[in-house]
């Protein structure tokens, strides 16, 4: 996991997060130590109002290919798109828990205890890029790609940074934390340890996963 200024991610100001489907529960990771007693005050003390909920939206990044799931939701399975896609998708948290659970040290038992289990919400494709490679042609002796579809590129990608920008200017830390998967991980996978970590460092950042084809 890399913290990174946002003047240095061409213009992504929040968090990247990857894709594929499946939704499977798991329960929340246990309450690191730092995080018990009063420390926990102070580490959520920076927290948006807005952010004072038990459901995690991230943003995610992919090139893989969209898919229905078995539910009929809208997912991504392990085949490699041509094109690169940004969107959001929500983590929630089971019986939607006060605020309370998560951050006053008097619920670690509740964590502990594996009460709180995380579910795969809604995964919204809000942007798609034009596939690659861009068509092109030699002119002159050089090859030149085609400016309708570079103009078509600019135009999604401010469209794609205008909003992670308006999420960014709600973060108390105009930084991003991007998450990068293992081996043998779907989009639950990635989407449940961002947002243990995006949670668990404080919901001070923006945070984000990319997820990229060539595994499950």
């Amino acid at each position: 996991m890399n913290i990174c200024n946002a003047k240095n991610m061409f213009g992504l100001t929040i968090v990247l997060m990857v894709t594929v489907a499946c939704s499977s529960a798991r329960p929340l990771m246990p309450v690191p130590n730092v995080y018990r007693g009063q420390t926990a005050e102070q580490v959520f003390g920076d927290a948006p109002k807005d952010w004072h909920q038990s459901h995690m939206k991230l943003m995610y990044a992919t090139d893989r290919k969209p898919r229905e799931n078995e539910d009929g939701s809208f997912g991504y399975g392990s085949g490699r798109s041509a094109s690169l896609a940004f969107g959001t998708a929500v983590v929630e948290i089971k019986g939607d828990p006060s605020w309370e659970e998560f951050t006053d040290h008097r619920a670690c038992k509740a964590i502990d205890q594996k009460k709180l289990e995380m579910h795969m919400g809604d995964i919204t494709e809000e942007s798609r890029l034009p596939p690659t490679p861009h068509p092109a042609a030699y002119v002159d002796g050089k090859i030149q790609f085609s400016p309708e579809r570079l103009a078509e590129a600019r135009e999604i990608e401010a469209k794609m940074n205008a909003g992670l920008s308006k999420i960014l200017a709600e973060a108390p830390r105009k930084e991003v934390v991007i998450y990068i998967h293992g081996y043998n991980n779907d989009f639950t996978d990635a989407a449940y340890q961002l947002a243990e970590l995006w949670h668990f460092l404080g919901r001070k950042h923006c945070a984000g996963a990319l997820h990229m084809a060539g595994g499950p």
